[in-house]
């Protein structure tokens, strides 16, 4: 039997290696926000296209904009997170566009977002610890966007009130187990992303 003094003496670079190879990418301010969104788009370890954030958020009141990224030898973390007040007649169409959010995959299948009305609720993404939805708020005509890949919530800055809530998939769109994925769809345990 090996002690474990003995393996940290034989290889003692593994525990600084991996220490080192750790980096995190940290941007709130709201005039990085396209350029955060496309290149988050084409990042295929990501595995999103983002398709309920707003391709722009000029001239909107943002109330709060983080994005994360942390990466080590295994995976990476990802994190967008975004909160806008909305006037009525921007929040009403926006509303309809996100009625409208749906991925359609080269073989011609379709996966809608799911909206859940009686939780003020569109969710695009919730397996694997990764976490796609708006929630919406008709009062006061805010709607926060939340894509969260294996980041632990409490380690993010996503307001309590803003992290998802439980929800059970539809039997016709779950994917497996009380989880769906618009951006992928299943056959015979096999996924095929949709910019497959």
């Amino acid at each position: 039997m090996i002690k474990i003094s003995r393996i940290s003496k034989i290889f003692p670079i593994f525990p600084a290696l991996f220490c080192f190879s750790c980096s995190t990418t940290t941007k709130s301010d709201v005039e990085s926000y396209q350029e955060v969104l496309a290149e988050c788009i084409k990042e295929r370890d990501f595995h999103t296209q983002l398709y309920i954030f707003p391709e722009t958020i000029e001239g909107l009141e943002v109330t709060k904009f983080v994005f994360s990224n942390t990466t080590d030898l295994f995976n990476g973390s990802w994190l967008m997170y975004l909160d806008i007040k909305w006037d009525e007649e921007g929040f009403s169409k926006e509303i309809s566009r996100l009625d409208e959010v749906k991925a359609v995959y080269k073989t011609g299948d379709v996966k809608p977002i799911i909206k859940f009305e009686e939780k003020s609720l569109y969710l695009s993404i919730s397996k694997d610890n990764r976490y796609e939805y708006a929630l919406y708020n008709k009062e006061s005509y805010e709607i926060v966007y939340v894509s969260n890949q294996l980041y632990d919530w409490k380690d993010t800055p996503v307001k309590e009130e803003h992290i998802l809530p439980g929800v059970t998939i539809p039997k016709e769109l779950d994917d497996g187990n009380n989880t769906y994925n618009m951006y992928y769809r299943y056959e015979d345990g096999v996924g095929w992303e949709v910019v497959d």
